[in-house]
């Protein structure tokens, strides 16, 4: 059994209903932790409001769009007359978009910087605002790999999580000045999370995340580590240095690679009807810490480069599995 090392301390949790808020607040309780659990879906907060408190956490249910700045202002008042305080603030509500950048919806487009953009914005100023209160604090944004290297056919998506890495950067430069306040951001690759079925999609084909996922709980690990030494910023998952190698040292080959990677294996030969994900509602049926991606393929169910282009795709990451994929033209 984990010792409870984090008795007495409070997290705030956005997106706290399903993939890694879910994972990282049920954490959070089994070390003994406080956990305000912020989501648009109140039934699934109570739930996960019960587990916490079942693993040994205290769990307040604070039912919030972040889109809504006045309501992220009422999260933040709501954690500190719960519990006095917050030691730290997960940012980590996002949705996620499939489509041609010139036939995403408008709407769509924006809704995506509401939730993931200023939605972090939104809960980075109410935490900031409490830390200075309290002279400290670790304020984490959930960014992604996708907002350092790109990704085509979900642009709006690519633009919010680098918007994020500058917002996260920005500020902590701003904040040099207080010792024990700190911003962290935590950039992950594919996660086995529901995400991908809670996409918006306007591809018309069905989507398979092109490489193996990595289990939500190396994220949360990575999250836990940042409460006790807080970084400027952390990479997890797999191909995650691959990526980023790539792109700094091939550009053009790595933007070929990732447009082919997503043309051949994350939008399948599968139909898939248009929809707006959970853009403008949540989806409670799939609220839940895993995808299944892992399973599927564990199964064969699923088909990855690293399946498609063998092991040396592993090794060197994109750019080999690529080389291979290139060649087929």
């Amino acid at each position: 059994m984990k010792k409870k090392d984090k008795r007495g301390q409070v997290m705030v949790v956005t997106g706290a209903t399903s993939g890694i808020g879910r994972a990282t607040a049920l954490e959070w309780a089994r070390r003994g932790g406080n956990v305000v659990l912020a989501a648009r879906s109140r039934n699934v907060l109570e739930e996960v409001a019960s587990k916490c408190e079942t693993y040994g956490g205290k769990a307040h249910v604070v039912q919030t769009d972040v889109t809504k700045e006045e309501e992220v202002e009422s999260l933040a008042a709501e954690a500190v007359n719960a519990f006095g305080k917050i030691d730290v603030w997960l940012n980590d509500a996002a949705v996620l978009i499939f489509g041609e950048f010139t036939q995403i919806p408008t709407e769509d487009f924006r809704r995506i910087l509401e939730t993931n953009l200023f939605g972090f914005i939104y809960g980075a100023r109410a935490a900031v605002r409490q830390f200075y209160k309290q002279d400290y604090g670790t304020l984490i944004n959930m960014g992604s790999v996708s907002g350092i290297v790109g990704q085509p056919y979900s642009v709006p998506y690519s633009v919010s999580k680098g918007a994020i890495r500058s917002l996260s950067l920005s500020l902590g430069q701003e904040l040099e000045g207080h010792e024990h306040i700190h911003v962290c951001t935590v950039h992950p690759s594919i996660v086995d999370t529901p995400v991908y079925d809670l996409a918006a999609n306007y591809t018309g084909r069905a989507i398979n995340p092109p490489t193996s996922a990595t289990p939500p709980q190396e994220v949360v690990e990575a999250i836990i580590k940042l409460t006790k030494k807080p970084k400027r910023e952390v990479f997890v998952g797999k191909l995650n240095l691959q990526m980023r190698l790539g792109r700094t040292l091939s550009p053009k080959l790595f933007d070929k690679a990732m447009r082919k990677v997503i043309e051949e294996f994350e939008l399948t030969e599968e139909y898939a009807p248009e929809t707006k994900g959970n853009l403008f509602k949540p989806n409670p049926r799939l609220a839940a810490v895993k995808g299944g991606w892992l399973k599927l393929e564990k199964e064969g169910e699923r088909r990855t480069i690293r399946k498609s282009a063998g092991k040396a795709a592993l090794i060197t990451g994109l750019i080999v599995g690529i080389g291979w994929l290139l060649k087929k033209k």
